[in-house]
């Protein structure tokens, strides 16, 4: 129960990787260049898993780029209601004007989502081409464009029923496309649910259940990229409301797992055997969808988050004192401001990477020194910065040996660090000894983060763990 599969790329296709033994790697057609065709089949020969993507993703990226401005304007308007009521709307609160713009804005979205991706199943020729041992299956991507552009239906004004049509009709498609797939895939084609709710996600799961599909697959890459806020949630007919605005990125991540569960026990008495999780590499996260789907399914998760936030953002994931996501410029300052702290991560990584470019305390903690009360800067940790020789790990060279060694350090750190979780998640096994650890893990987070995203953890956990109604 747990297994994380690799964005297939050099920078994670290598001897160190292979280490932690990851279950496999995930590449989809539309971004198999030659280098990565050749590495898919170097997966192969070496018996890993190889995950076909639908390509999606990209084609979920191109329908916001399209209509991101006319959102933007749309959620300005949404922003300014919710300041002159102190709350987060409900639905029927918008003005008639806006909720029809909102509506339209969702037909345009949903209209060049099916230009752009045809019938959900547009790459699957290039996706047997790469020789796969799973296959991401049909998808109908409206409800992740939806998501992508902030079109929430207490905006459009959309209904349940929607959602239930669109999957419905994935589910219809992936019944028919199985027995003409090849054998060894059939058992291994993960359709793709969609849902934006519990009620939406027990619907899904009562849907796909009812065509006997498993394993199945759903998108939490748009949950997890949403920026906003919401006071309020609601399972069935109940609402339940929080006492301030929390973000939607956790609340909804756990309610939708936990709702798409509900749903497909209720329709089979049983759960799915498989279930792949698109998109989720949150380490907090990972434990509460487990606890809110089953010790019996085989759960998988991918995610380009750890090789972004390495990269781009300068994020490192820790398991202690708490599973975090840490700022490099952050930890500079930490390790400044007392001579007795290290870095003293014991991954392969970090290990290897500190043997060829070690630390240099002291230059930091002078620099600390001198600098009381000041934070470390971007200059700081770039060539000729002040931090750039005392924290190589953290240090932002513009290129050459030094920055590949630092670019392979930071992304295998962090997959690494989501081994950890799930190797922790897989020893757990019974639902009452996962559920006191993810309780232990809640309890390590919450003193670490600010009170909205702690309440909203500690929400995920009550969600993944209450007694719920079975037919919302």
């Amino acid at each position: 129960m747990g297994q994380f599969f690799y964005n297939l790329s050099p920078d994670t296709f290598t001897p160190a990787n292979l280490q932690l033994e990851p279950v496999g790697y995930l590449l989809a057609p539309n971004n198999a260049t030659p280098q990565l065709t050749g590495l898919a089949r170097r997966v192969r020969a070496a018996g890993l898993g190889l995950l076909a993507d639908n390509g999606n993703f990209t084609v979920i990226g191109q329908v916001r780029a399209a209509l991101s401005e006319a959102a933007a304007a749309l959620h300005a308007q949404v922003d300014a209601v919710e300041d002159r009521l102190g709350r987060s709307v409900r639905p029927g609160e918008l003005p008639d004007r806006l909720q029809a713009d909102y509506f339209e804005l969702s037909v345009r979205a949903r209209e060049l989502a099916r230009q752009l991706a045809g019938d959900g199943e547009a790459s699957l020729a290039g996706q047997l081409a790469l020789d796969p041992t799973y296959l991401i299956g049909v998808e109908d991507i409206t409800a992740a464009c939806w998501l992508a552009l902030d079109l929430e239906r207490s905006h459009t004004g959309r209904r349940r029923r929607d959602w239930r049509r669109m999957n419905t009709a994935v589910a219809r498609r992936a019944a028919e496309r199985i027995d003409r797939l090849p054998e060894r895939l059939r058992e291994r084609y993960y359709p793709v649910a969609c849902a934006e709710s519990y009620n939406t996600a027990w619907d899904a799961g009562q849907v796909f259940a009812d065509h006997g599909l498993t394993p199945i697959a759903m998108g939490f890459g748009a949950f997890m990229a949403d920026a906003n806020y919401t006071d309020h949630v609601f399972i069935g007919r109940r609402r339940i409301d929080f006492p301030g605005r929390l973000p939607n990125r956790y609340t909804r991540t756990v309610l939708v797992a936990r709702g798409f569960w509900d749903g497909y026990r209720s329709a089979a008495g049983t759960t799915p055997q498989g279930f792949h999780f698109l998109g989720l590499g949150a380490p907090i996260m990972l434990p509460l969808v487990a606890l809110a789907a089953d010790n019996d399914t085989a759960l998988s998760f991918d995610a380009t988050s750890p090789i972004k936030d390495a990269l781009r953002d300068g994020v490192l994931y820790v398991t202690k004192p708490a599973y975090l996501k840490i700022r490099i410029r952050k930890s500079a300052g930490w390790l400044a401001s007392d001579l007795r702290r290290t870095w003293d991560c014991p991954c392969p990584f970090c290990t290897a990477f500190a043997e060829q470019f070690p630390f240099d305390y002291p230059v930091g903690h002078a620099w600390r020194t001198a600098h009381p009360d000041q934070d470390p800067t971007a200059a700081d940790l770039r060539p000729g910065g002040a931090l750039y020789d005392a924290y190589p790990l953290f240090s932002e060279p513009p290129s050459g040996p030094r920055r590949d060694a630092v670019d392979h350090a930071r992304i295998g750190h962090n997959h690494w660090a989501l081994e950890t979780i799930l190797t922790a998640i897989r020893e757990s096994r019974g639902h009452d000894t996962l559920r006191a650890h993810v309780q232990a893990v809640v309890a390590a987070y919450t003193p670490t983060t600010s009170p909205p995203f702690a309440e909203a953890v500690t929400n995920g956990l009550r969600f993944a763990t209450a007694d719920i109604e079975s037919s919302p």
